[in-house]
């Protein structure tokens, strides 16, 4: 049985694998301060650094970047993690909608947790609740551009 499930994941993650590189969520970052949005401290993720324990997982993202943005650096008075601003890049849209959907439950059921959540095709960009409204909107307009 166990052996069956596998053979299915694997198959099913190997057929779902397009052709095309995508680019990596650090990519992404630059793509983002190339279009003039403040993108800094980007640090590209590894299996063994991510918080969450989700890189690489199969339903998960495949690539991940932190980053700050600068008109938002954390400081002791807003106890703002350091590289609060996550790209995630996933195979699938599927699995970007699914994570997208899962993060956004969060920030509505917690308010203390509240992210901007972006998605676009394979990527999501979440963004800690400190920016502004018309501001995560630039994040959501640069996306598109990359993401067309």
């Amino acid at each position: 049985m166990l052996k069956r499930i596998l053979t299915v994941a694997c198959a099913s993650l190997i057929a779902s694998t397009p052709a095309i590189a995508r680019p990596t969520a650090e990519q992404i970052a630059g793509e983002l301060a190339k279009s003039g949005l403040p993108v800094t401290d980007v640090v590209a993720v590894t299996a063994a650094t991510d918080g969450n324990k989700l890189l690489g997982r199969p339903g998960y993202y495949v690539s991940k970047a932190d980053f700050e943005d600068s008109r938002h650096l954390p400081t002791a008075e807003n106890f703002s993690a350091p590289r609060s601003n996550h790209i995630e890049v996933f195979l699938t849209e599927a699995d970007a909608q699914r994570r997208a959907a899962y993060v956004t439950n969060i920030a509505r059921s917690t308010p203390m947790f509240f992210q901007y959540v972006i998605r676009r095709k394979t990527i999501v960009i979440r963004l800690k609740g400190d920016l502004l409204p018309d501001e995560a909107k630039g994040y959501e307009a640069a996306l598109a551009k990359i993401a067309p």
